[in-house]
């Protein structure tokens, strides 16, 4: 499963919004991996996903810049993001 994209408005933020919009994405497909990329420098996208990747007892990790297409991540080279998969099955084994 691909997200390319979470937004919450501005004046909404820390309540929690993110965290239950990547829970309902991941509800809907339980034994999928996640795949999905940040900025590296984006330090409250990378504590949300670190957040959600403990809530759903997972565990998320690098993956090289071209294992997904970009289209597939929503993501534009040259804008230093990294992409990331959260393993749903701790062995590594994709299911």
């Amino acid at each position: 499963m691909f997200i390319q994209i979470v937004a919450v408005v501005p004046e909404a933020r820390g309540r929690g919004i993110g965290l239950a919009l990547l829970t309902a994405a991941a509800d809907r497909e339980p034994r999928r991996n996640i795949a999905l990329a940040t900025q590296d420098d984006n330090f409250a996208v990378r504590s949300l996903n670190a957040k959600f990747e403990k809530s759903i007892d997972a565990s998320i990790g690098r993956v090289r810049l071209d294992t997904y297409r970009d289209s597939d991540l929503g993501i534009q080279r040259g804008k230093d993001y990294r992409p990331w998969v959260i393993q749903r099955d701790k062995s590594g084994r994709p299911e």
